[in-house]
């Protein structure tokens, strides 16, 4: 018995849905994840969400438990409605005495949140890269496209571990556990200064090779993205744990 031919239009149907069955890992590891969660160690939580309505009781349950938290939005939508449901959790302290909630911020994070985390909420200190028009409590030596590039390399498979394994050459020049402390009695305080530059050009030879000698030209590997944003948070919880303020 002979099979008959698939109809014209279920053959292109039926190609078309495998197209895009083949495209679709090219696509899931260069798009940024929904939510994706990690155990930063020592008691300290990583939570990042993409859309803050979607994952709102996600986000309300991890304030709940999770005294060590850092939050991640520096991509995150939402409207003004969930930004302001945010506000009133981060005003509700969690069970435990000491607590911090270290928050991630961007160029990109929706405009109701950044109003929302203007206004100071107790034992919250807000993060980002050196960016113009923001205004966060601790501004990392790092350029928005860096930052934008390590937030991106998490989402697509490479693992925190590696995204943290790079080092911050400078050291706060003031001091965090009182930043922390005015936060949680509700106040700004004053203004951190901006970390240091991160590093000083290599220095170059003041001799040129000889004009009739080649020069090799050898192209560098690019280099490891360091999510130095995330760093900072990690960096912040140890030294408030070194100083038993959590």
């Amino acid at each position: 018995m002979t099979s008959r031919p698939l109809p014209l239009r279920r053959a292109l149907a039926f190609t078309a849905l495998l197209a895009a069955l083949v495209a679709l890992p090219a696509f899931t590891t260069t798009a940024r994840a929904a939510t994706l969660e990690h155990d930063l160690q020592q008691g300290l939580h990583y939570l990042r969400t993409a859309d803050l309505a979607v994952d709102s009781a996600t986000v309300e349950k991890t304030l709940a438990t999770r005294p060590a938290l850092v939050l991640d939005l520096r991509h995150t939508t939402a409207d003004d409605d969930t930004s302001a449901t945010l506000g009133r959790l981060l005003s509700r302290p969690p069970a435990t005495v000491r607590f911090a909630r270290l928050i991630l911020v961007s160029k990109a994070t929706a405009p109701s949140l950044l109003k929302q985390l203007a206004t100071p909420h107790p034992g919250v200190v807000i993060l980002s890269a050196q960016t113009e028009g923001l205004t966060p409590d601790i501004s990392v030596g790092t350029t928005p496209e860096d930052d934008a590039l390590a937030y991106d390399a998490f989402a697509s498979g490479v693992s925190l571990d590696k995204l943290l394994s790079g080092t911050t050459p400078q050291k706060a020049r003031y001091d965090e556990a009182t930043l922390v402390r005015d936060h949680a009695n509700g106040t700004n305080g004053r203004t951190p200064p901006a970390d240091e530059p991160e590093l000083e050009p290599a220095p170059t030879s003041d001799q040129p090779a000889p004009a009739d000698v080649p020069v090799a030209t050898v192209e560098k590997p690019a280099p490891q993205p360091v999510d130095r944003v995330l760093l900072r948070a990690v960096q912040l919880h140890r030294t408030l744990l070194a100083l038993k303020k959590l």
